[in-house]
């Protein structure tokens, strides 16, 4: 394999695993919101999972994380959201073990993150050890889980039992 083929999958990699952390991180986002005691319309829902603005995803996680009760996340940015979120929907389903592996991927880096961001938010210690095993866990079913458990855990230990 040429240098230049070496790139471009490397680069096609990359790109899948990016695509994956925004899954991820939407993921995360409606987990939170479902944790939290919100209905989520199936339009909402369109709205979340089309959002490809990784920096908006982590502001939601922020602030559904930092929000009192469920009530607290509709004064405000919850009522207006969807009318300023960028939406790029690809419609395209990715079926190569290559493409789906390195979304998986990303999608586990995702919702380690956006689990991390909702313990830290609400202003639970995460030690090493635990960021250690949250980063490291590649399992989706158990992150998503545990980012559930994340919105009433007093300790991030609380997230293993």
């Amino acid at each position: 394999m040429g240098a230049s083929a070496f790139t471009w999958v490397k680069d096609f990699a990359s790109q899948h695993r990016a695509d994956g952390r925004v899954e991820g991180w939407a993921e995360a986002l409606l987990l939170v919101l479902e944790a939290r005691g919100v209905v989520v319309s199936e339009e909402v829902r369109r709205r979340i999972t089309g959002c490809a603005d990784l920096e908006r995803l982590e502001n939601w996680v922020r602030q559904v994380a930092a929000a009192g009760s469920a009530d607290d996340l509709f004064n405000g940015w919850l009522s207006d959201f969807f009318t300023d979120c960028a939406m790029t929907v690809d419609d395209y389903e990715w079926k190569s073990d290559f493409a789906l592996r390195h979304r998986a991927v990303g999608r586990s880096e995702g919702l380690a993150e956006a689990l991390l961001m909702t313990l830290e938010t609400r202003g639970i210690t995460v030690s090493e050890e635990v960021r250690r095993r949250i980063t490291g866990c590649g399992d989706l079913e158990r992150l998503e889980n545990w980012v559930r458990r994340a919105t009433t855990a007093d300790s991030a230990e609380e997230l293993f039992d």
